[in-house]
């Protein structure tokens, strides 16, 4: 991992390998951009071709833009973790992170995310197996808590003590999913017990932002997701870079790469999802209105 890193957080239904591609162009001021998350399944073999996909053929066979790229999975006690692991190892992929924070209903019903925060021994094991079938950089991501959060410390000596080389902490529990201002407290409390690298997550907006974490925390990095959407040039900004690539610009290049690969309801679907965090006002709402692709270049 780079010193100082500023990582543009996995999003589901965002961070999909279209997106990410624009956003290492366009942006590389990024130090990391994640995948969103790969669900293991619970039998049979992952198939190779399925994790490059979900990395994006082109960002896969870019070494540089592999790096870049840390590979997000979503474990459950019965997922093919073991196998999994082997075959992100045979891959190459050089930086694997395990999602203990995702909030969505389906996904802790199914055991996995945050619903790990609520059973450290499991969380412990699906480690473990990661952690003897994969070789690279292992992080782990997660909340404060599930309900509450009562295993918080348990949970991060885990993470440290099962070999992890890094910890992510969104300081929000799963009941909390986005809502209030997340306590960058427990932040500073992981950075105080352990030894390995703590990146902070949650509530960054602005480069004020950034600079306030670091020094209320004095947390190794920073994560940013709905901040690094609205503003895509974020990390230029925090940096004093000048990146003249604006949101329109943005938008137009992800129009492009879409365009090729899927039908125009579909892009239209992924484009209005992201104008919810670009835009506000009159312009937003010409945007979210637009019935076409026609009509929303023409908005644009």
């Amino acid at each position: 991992m780079t010193d100082d890193p500023i990582i543009f957080a996995p999003l589901e239904g965002i961070t999909d390998p279209l997106f990410r591609e624009v956003i290492l162009e366009l942006y590389p001021e990024w130090s990391y951009v994640y995948t969103d998350f790969f669900r293991i399944p619970p039998e049979g073999r992952v198939p190779k071709a399925r994790l490059i996909s979900h990395m994006g053929e082109s960002i896969y066979k870019n070494q540089h833009l592999r790096d870049k790229s840390p590979f997000q999975v979503l474990a459950s006690p019965t997922s093919q973790t073991a196998q999994c692991g082997e075959v992100l190892e045979e891959l190459q992929i050089p930086w694997v992170d395990l999602n203990v924070g995702c909030p969505s209903k389906k996904v802790n019903a199914h055991h996995g995310g945050a619903w790990l925060m609520s059973e450290p021994k499991e969380l412990e094991k699906i480690l473990y197996s990661l952690r003897n079938n994969y070789s690279g950089l292992l992080s782990v991501k997660i909340r404060s808590g599930f309900k509450d959060d009562s295993n918080f410390n348990e949970i991060i000596k885990i993470v440290e003590g099962e070999g992890a080389d890094l910890l992510t902490v969104h300081p929000r529990t799963k009941t909390q999913m986005y809502l209030g201002l997340s306590d960058w407290s427990y932040i500073a409390r992981a950075k105080k017990q352990l030894t390995i690298p703590v990146i902070g997550n949650g509530d960054i907006h602005t480069p004020e932002d950034v600079d306030r974490m670091k020094r209320e925390t004095g947390c190794d990095g920073v994560m940013i997701g709905r901040g690094g959407v609205a503003n895509p040039g974020l990390a230029a900004l925090q940096r004093n870079i000048k990146n003249s690539n604006d949101s329109s610009i943005f938008l137009t290049s992800f129009i492009k790469k879409m365009e090729i690969k899927h039908a125009e309801e579909v892009c239209l679907k992924r484009l209005k999802s992201i104008t919810h965090y670009l835009f506000d006002g009159e312009k937003k709402s010409l945007l979210l209105r637009s019935k076409t692709l026609s009509d929303y270049r023409s908005f644009l």
